[in-house]
């Protein structure tokens, strides 16, 4: 598990901050309601107790900025908890979906979907977005390359090409 979340750190750690994150998935962690100690982490609407996972996710989530959706909406408890113990028989909230806090505006609701059937003991969970990707910026300062292929129509420098490219494949 720690070889998890230390993998997971690294991938986080190499993302550019102007790219969007969104991680789903069933983390088997209980991150709890301590919206006061988890600023920006956990929102209100969390639920539960923390477990070791569920620590180990909240600490990559503080570190990297992100934001636990699934406790940023209020809902009735049938529409926020996913997973039921299959011995227990009782409901628990382990699968998440992750994003970055800045890109927070963009997520409208996250909540389980209760008459999905998944064939799984797992409750689909959803969220609903409106991703607003902004168009990367040219520099103004550096020409466009262009291609000269009048050059092409010398044979001196079309078997030197030839030659260069055949040695670096």
């Amino acid at each position: 598990i720690d070889g998890l979340y230390d993998q997971l750190n690294q991938m986080l750690g190499g993302i550019p901050g102007s790219d969007k994150i969104i991680l789903l998935g069933d983390f088997t962690a209980r991150v709890g309601n301590d919206y006061s100690t988890w600023k920006n982490v956990v929102e209100k609407f969390g639920s539960g107790n923390v477990n070791s996972n569920g620590e180990r996710l909240l600490n990559l989530c503080s570190k990297s900025q992100l934001t636990i959706t699934n406790s940023c909406f209020k809902h009735k408890l049938t529409h926020k908890i996913p997973w039921m113990h299959p011995h227990s028989k009782h409901w628990h909230h382990i699968d998440y979906i992750i994003t970055g806090l800045c890109d927070l505006k963009d997520i409208h609701d996250t909540r389980a979907m209760r008459g999905a059937d998944c064939n799984t003991h797992h409750i689909m969970t959803r969220s609903r977005t409106s991703l607003v990707v902004k168009k990367k910026m040219r520099k103004t300062n550096q020409p466009d390359k262009t291609l000269n292929i009048s050059k092409m129509k010398n044979h001196e420098t079309l078997d030197y090409l030839k030659r260069s490219l055949n040695e670096k494949l």
